[in-house]
């Protein structure tokens, strides 16, 4: 589903349909604010790239096993520290989350994505080092 390069705004709401059928959501370049919702994680590769998102509570509280493997929330408005629960994104390879000013140090569940490829947090205020297991990361 492309729903990019629009003028949608607002909040995400939350549909009672689930998007197992979708395997990609872009809805990157709009104008959608407030927390990212979780029923978006339920697909393989979501783009979020340049909104106004500012809360990523909905990850820390997605209770399953996502099969995310593209995650770009990238250059939103992210003030906020990274929550400690990607152990259950086990399929993650690419994950984007530069330009946002996240806060405090790299969570260590960062560390248990083992299928990780690329991983950006450029232009953030992270603190720390990475986890040991990512440093032999390839990007």
């Amino acid at each position: 589903m492309n729903l990019s390069n629009n003028n949608f705004s607002g909040k995400i709401p939350n549909p009672s349909a689930k998007f197992t059928n979708c395997p990609e959501i872009d809805m990157s370049f709009n104008h959608f604010k407030g927390p990212v919702s979780h029923f978006l994680f339920e697909v393989a590769a979501l783009h979020l790239f340049c909104n106004r998102f500012s809360k990523l509570n909905a990850i820390r509280d997605f209770n399953n096993d996502s099969p995310l493997s593209f995650l770009d929330i990238s250059s939103n408005q992210l003030f906020v520290e990274l929550p400690d629960c990607w152990m259950r994104f086990k399929e993650l390879q690419v994950l984007l989350l530069a330009n946002n000013e996240l806060l405090g140090k790299i969570p260590i569940s960062i560390g248990s994505l083992t299928q990780i490829k690329t991983l950006h947090l450029g232009n953030d205020n992270l603190s720390a080092q990475l986890p040991s297991s990512l440093k032999h990361s390839e990007t």
